[in-house]
């Protein structure tokens, strides 16, 4: 999807771009390099083995079925990371 309020796009080239990345061996490719799941179906094959079974990748079965999310963050883990973010845009 596109944001409606979006400039100097090219909504033919934007649209190939997502087509592109969705394809399950390039969205598999992406995943390996950011080391972060995708919601690709069939890309799986083209995962790196390692990340098959990372924890912190694969959302367990129960919580599919249940929709069971993952607990959030500390309120001062997030003003770690808010503060982190904060200097990176310094």
């Amino acid at each position: 999807m596109l944001l409606k309020d979006a400039q100097n796009v090219d909504v033919d080239e934007a649209y190939a771009f997502m087509d592109f990345i969705l394809e399950p061996e390039n969205a598999a490719l992406i995943s390996n390099f950011a080391k972060y799941a995708n919601g690709v179906t069939g890309s799986e094959p083209f995962m790196d083995p390692a990340m098959a079974t990372a924890p912190e990748v694969v959302i367990p079965e129960e919580h599919k079925a249940n929709g069971v999310f993952l607990p959030v963050c500390s309120e001062k883990a997030r003003e770690y990371m808010t503060a982190i973010w904060t200097e990176l845009q310094k």
